[in-house]
């Protein structure tokens, strides 16, 4: 294993979002590991809070504020603008607001891929699924983002914390139903989802096939709090990126939008190829790992 490579790559949080200013460099940075799972994290004999993916936590180097989070001047693209797209869905939205939200939060469910009776998802994520946004509510996250002294790029999430109980007991600083109003479903192409060998959680990585996409959830208007504390969740095993994400506005048109990802930096040899098995979030929900996690949420859940 290239110890040099690993050291650079926790020592210096810096260097990832180096290259998030490129969205155009897709690609995986780190040399290639080990090819044995049992390389990978053991999470059963962690207490739930510290739960990471990485083996060892490895805390940000000072604040988040040293960390270099991209151009301030980053732009939402207005609808109507070259190169966005514009597009109305052919279905036609159902005329009733109740009946407007059974469907958003239906075609929620098919966006992500759960295969379960809709009953079994949480509360929390009923809500985020059928979330859809107007422009103006798109621009004012961003606007309350920098009102709160924190960076407007949201980020999108396809596995774990795309689970709203999930993230909201790895960070801190905004309520479970905070978050959850502030996630919508959304699309990354050009990138590939797969199960990694082992693992209830998923690992996203770019993809040779422009055609392929990742079905996951954005969340607006996050805090630097927010940020630190997933950064360190996910540091070692994932590296920083900076991409464009699609999303369905409210009247059905779409929407491009940057976002930041975590992208998979270890050997694919660790991954099970889409084509052999695709992971879906049920096998999540039933894992120790899940449970552990919104367990520490419950007491929000049962309020919504």
């Amino acid at each position: 294993m290239n110890t040099d490579s690993n050291e650079n790559a926790k020592g210096d949080v810096d260097g990832d979002w180096d290259v998030v200013d490129s969205v155009s460099d897709m690609g995986i940075t780190s040399d290639e590991q080990e090819n044995e799972t049992s390389k990978l994290p053991t999470y059963g004999k962690r207490k739930p809070i510290t739960l990471g993916h990485s083996a060892k936590v490895i805390p940000i180097r000072n604040l988040l504020t040293d960390l270099n989070l991209g151009p301030e001047d980053m732009q939402i693209s207005p609808r109507g603008n070259p190169g966005e797209e514009t597009s109305k869905e052919q279905q036609p939205h159902p005329a009733t607001n109740a009946s407007k939200a059974v469907f958003a939060l239906e075609q929620g469910i098919r966006h992500i891929g759960f295969q379960s009776n809709p009953k079994f998802l949480p509360k929390s994520m009923q809500i985020a699924l059928g979330n859809r946004f107007t422009l103006s509510q798109v621009h004012r996250f961003r606007e309350d983002s920098e009102l709160a002294f924190s960076h407007p790029l949201p980020y999108f999430f396809s596995g774990s914390f795309m689970f709203p109980a999930t993230l909201r007991a790895v960070t801190k600083g905004r309520s479970l139903r905070d978050i959850a109003e502030s996630m919508t479903p959304s699309t990354l192409r050009g990138y590939k989802l797969c199960a990694v060998k082992g693992r209830p959680w998923p690992a996203m990585l770019p993809s040779s096939s422009p055609n392929d996409e990742v079905k996951g959830m954005v969340v607006l208007g996050m805090l630097d709090s927010q940020r630190k504390a997933i950064h360190a969740f996910e540091n070692g095993m994932f590296d920083l990126r900076r991409v464009n994400v699609g999303i369905e506005l409210q009247d059905g048109s779409k929407m491009t939008h940057e976002a930041g990802i975590y992208v998979w930096n270890q050997s694919e040899s660790l991954l099970v190829p889409p084509e052999q098995k695709q992971w879906s979030p049920s096998s999540l929900m039933q894992s120790h790992w899940f449970l552990s996690n919104i367990t520490l949420a419950r007491a929000e859940e049962e309020q919504l």
